[in-house]
Parts: structure tokens; sequence; C-alpha cells
């Protein structure tokens, strides 16, 4: 091969390798920035943690959470710190050869993509059901919590009102049944 050739393509790599780095770092502030836009909507006081790699995913589940001890995982209630911990798991996933990418994937998608649904449902004022699917896909495709928490206003959540925290009993009494 010839010197200018070889010249070319080093050229062509270092280029190609410098745009992956802009869009990299690019694609981590919008991130960090949608993800403390959101965190300053829950009033959280440690906003600050979006822009510190695996952080800003402890940040959002403890901001999901809301001071309570248990996060829905579908129907099963689960504790917080698995939510708040779930990239420990993933990063040690890693390791293991063959199932090792798709623990990650799973790992990724049940847990962020709870925190996620959590998040949509409780700012859009929704039920937890009507967000699973886009909070699961969400947790794979990572532009999809960027658009939505950037598009949110930057107004904070309104509080619960006491009738929404108290707990919803099993089976309520029916008052008027008719007599038999």
């Amino acid at each position: 091969m010839s010197e200018a050739f070889l010249i070319l393509l080093f050229l062509l790599i270092w280029i190609i390798c410098v745009f992956a780095v802009i869009i990299a770092v690019g694609m981590y502030v919008l991130r960090a920035i949608a993800f403390q836009k959101v965190l300053r909507k829950y009033k959280y006081r440690k906003s600050f943690l979006a822009w510190i790699p695996f952080a800003q995913y402890y940040a959002l589940a403890d901001a999901a959470a809301e001071g309570q001890t248990t996060l829905k995982l579908f129907s099963a209630n689960c504790p917080v710190w698995w939510f708040k911990f779930w990239y420990v798991v993933v990063y040690v996933a890693g390791f293991v050869p063959f199932i090792g990418p798709l623990a990650i994937t799973v790992f990724k998608m049940f847990f962020l993509g709870s925190v996620y649904r959590t998040i949509y449902a409780r700012v859009e004022n929704r039920s937890l059901g009507s967000r699973t699917a886009l909070g699961f896909f969400s947790a794979l495709i990572g532009l999809i919590p960027i658009i939505k928490f950037l598009s949110y206003d930057g107004s904070p959540i309104a509080e619960k009102t006491a009738e929404e925290s108290a707990p919803v009993p099993l089976i309520e009494a029916v008052e008027g049944t008719p007599e038999e």
C-alpha cells in the first residue's frame, strides 16, 4: 500500500472517532439536562446527581420512590434499593460469558423501565399500567426518556392530597344495596 493511502485511511478513522466522541458527549449532556429537569420537577434536593454517571440512576429511583420503601415491578412490590442499585448487577453481569448481554438487557428493562414508568405516570397524572410499555421501551432506547423529560414543563409536580396518598381498601363497603 502506498504511504498516501495509509495517511488518508488514518485521517478518516481519526475523523470518525472524533465524531463518535462528540456524539457521545452530546448525548451524555442531553441526558444529564433531561434527568436534572425531571429531578427538579420532583423537587429532588440532590438534582446535581443527574451529572454523575450511575448516580443519575440512583437519583431517578430515589425521586420516583418519593419516600416509599417499595416500588412496583409489574404487580409485585419490590424494595426501593433494588431500583437504586440495579446497575451494580448489570456491571457484574457484563463479565458473564454468553448470557451477560441478555442479562444486562433484562435487568435494564425491568428496573430502569419500572423507574421510567413510575416517573411518566406521576408527571403525566396517569396510571402505572398505561405507561408500562413506554417505560420498558425507554430503558432500551435511551433517546425516548431524554425527549419526554425535556418536553415536560418546568413546574413542580402537584403534591398528593390525603385521599390520593391514603391506601385503597381491597374491598369497599357497598351502601344502599337492594334487599331481596
